[in-house]
């Protein structure tokens, strides 16, 4: 019996071929290779941008950095974040990689600021809009004025590893009197948080700018305390705080210290309670007003220990602090219901005062910065006709007067929208509705139900009304 062997013929591999049986040299191919490597379109242009945003000394600001694509996208991209030790990073978005000033995450130094990493945005690569959210902490004691932001160092790559142009856009981070958002933005975005507290049961219930449909709920107090929020440990947040009228003992909530509380004894019964940042560190300073002697007695954070004394006011008077003159430190004022004349002592000029007559007796003070120049404008609503009447201080000679509630509504204007200006804004306790008109977007006004008729409606201007 014969055995045969069947052995199957090898397949021809489509691709691969044998130089030498082609009409033309291996080197000429090589040539064919390069020039449809060369001739292939290249990826157009990318731009990285650094936003420019808007603080005060002692707090932090989130930098928006913003791609504009081109028309191939980047899977890979680092770029080095220059400024100087005024700015310090605080955090990064998720899936940015970043390490602090003079140090590198893949090698090599810098010169200042930081450097970031992104990688990995989505599976179809990424096209315009925002890239990235980098928080940096502005110095306490940082001067007003901008800080340069500058982009470099910039490697970019696409899906198949190929370098894509990329360019940069520099920003900056202007430094402003002191911010108009410290007592009522808990969550540090720059943006006056909605929010009531509950005397009954001592709750403050918040619903944070940056989540909608969420809320937060916090018990600090009892039904007879004063509610004094304020920036106190300089972070950026507004502490949840109280004042005990019977013991004058002012509750702290730090929000960069999670669990803790501070207790402070300073006033007398039948004080007022003043708080704001008189020294300029970017801090709340405990502090209050005493009718009786016109005596406003403030705590410096700065210089622990220490206290100033100073005669300002009648017994009648409102007090109205606020930072008039735009040196980033509140300064000591009053307004006179009787005469209708604000009383103000600049900071920035000591030994000094101003009078500005504004108002009539039955008018409430809401002073803010409503035209965005860092300084406290002089203002009044009148709840008989709902009118805002505005002294822009960037405007001697002009005012403003805008309609806006009615005479049962509660004034609690502040800066919703972020946009660095005091947005006019009303809570009407009949059904709890907060309406405000955005700075930002002329024409429009937003309605939002929070809250009941018993509550305290949190705001810049909670104090002033306490």
């Amino acid at each position: 019996m014969t055995t045969t062997s069947v052995v199957a013929a090898p397949r021809k591999n489509p691709f691969v071929f044998q130089l030498s049986k082609l009409p033309f040299a291996a080197a000429t191919v090589t040539v064919l290779l390069l020039a449809f490597w060369w001739l292939a379109p290249p990826a157009a242009a990318q731009t990285v941008s650094v936003g420019s945003v808007s603080g005060h000394a002692g707090a932090a600001v989130d930098l928006r950095i913003n791609f504009t694509a081109g028309t191939a996208g980047i899977a890979t991209l680092q770029f080095d974040l220059a400024f100087p030790s005024s700015l310090s990073l605080v955090s990064t978005t998720t899936g940015v990689a970043a390490t602090s000033a003079g140090k590198s995450a893949n090698g090599g130094a810098i010169s200042g600021g930081v450097r970031v990493l992104l990688f990995g945005f989505n599976q179809n690569l990424i096209g315009s809009g925002e890239m990235a959210i980098t928080r940096l902490n502005i110095a306490a004691g940082t001067p007003q004025g901008n800080i340069a932001v500058t982009v470099g160092n910039m490697v970019a790559s696409d899906a198949l590893g190929l370098n894509v142009t990329v360019s940069g856009a520099n920003g900056s981070v202007t430094v402003a009197g002191q911010s108009d958002t410290t007592k009522s933005d808990f969550n540090g975005d720059g943006k006056c948080d909605i929010a009531v507290w509950r005397p009954n049961s001592g709750i403050w219930y918040t619903i944070p700018s940056n989540s909608p449909g969420m809320y937060t709920a916090t018990q600090w107090g009892l039904s007879t305390d004063t509610p004094i929020p304020g920036d106190y440990d300089g972070d950026g947040r507004a502490d949840i705080a109280v004042l005990r009228p019977n013991t004058c003992i002012w509750y702290i909530l730090p929000s960069n210290s999670p669990g803790a509380y501070a207790s402070t004894q300073w006033g007398m019964t039948g004080d007022i309670p003043v708080p704001g940042d008189y020294d300029g560190d970017g801090k709340s300073d405990v502090a209050v007003w005493r009718p009786s002697t016109g005596m406003w007695y403030l705590l410096s954070s700065s210089a622990p220990g220490t206290f100033t004394s100073v005669p300002w006011g009648l017994s009648a008077d409102i007090p109205v602090p606020g930072d008039y003159d735009g040196d980033g430190k509140d300064d000591i004022a009053v307004w006179r219901p009787s005469t209708g004349v604000w009383y103000l002592m600049p900071s920035g000029s000591p030994g000094t005062f101003t009078a500005t007559q504004w108002g009539l007796a039955a008018d409430i003070p809401v002073p803010g910065d409503y035209d965005g120049d860092s300084k406290t404008d002089i203002a009044f609503w009148r709840p008989g006709t709902g009118v805002w009447f505005i002294l822009p201080s960037s405007a001697p000679g002009t005012h403003t007067a805008t309609q806006w509630g009615t005479d049962k509504d509660v004034p609690v204007s502040g800066d919703y929208d972020g946009d660095g200006k005091t947005d006019i804004a009303v809570w009407r306790p009949g059904n709890g509705v907060w309406y405000v008109l955005p700075s930002g977007s002329p024409g429009t006004y937003t309605a939002t139900q929070w809250g009941v008729a018993t509550d305290v409606a949190i705001s810049p201007l909670t104090t002033v009304q306490s």
